[in-house]
């Protein structure tokens, strides 16, 4: 699987610090899709609002998450997949404190 490959060489990055420069790659290009995938989640927040939802949103799908609710919990693939999309949308409905400054 996937998830477990990029656990692996995250896991070697300290050893091998040949890995860092396609894992940061690879940390950039994750932040870049949920900036993509969640811009409408993002549109018309104060910087500092953007930065802590867009914190939240890669966190919710990040490959920790994964593992936690997969390898470490014991949850089917399907299941996982809605627990981290109902992490996301959660994430997302709290646009409306995040407007009125209650963050």
């Amino acid at each position: 699987m996937i998830g477990d490959f990029v656990l692996r060489l995250i896991a070697q990055e300290e050893r091998h610090p040949a890995l860092k420069p396609l894992l940061d790659f690879g940390r950039a290009g994750h932040r870049d899709w949920v900036e993509a995938t969640f811009r409408h989640d993002l549109r018309g927040l104060s910087p500092a609002a953007k930065q802590s939802r867009l914190a939240l949103l890669i966190v919710a799908t990040d490959v920790y998450t994964w593992k936690l609710l997969r390898r470490d919990q014991g949850f089917s693939a399907t299941t996982v997949k809605k627990l981290m999309s109902e992490l996301t949308q959660k994430s997302s409905a709290t646009r409306k404190f995040s407007r009125g400054g209650n963050t």
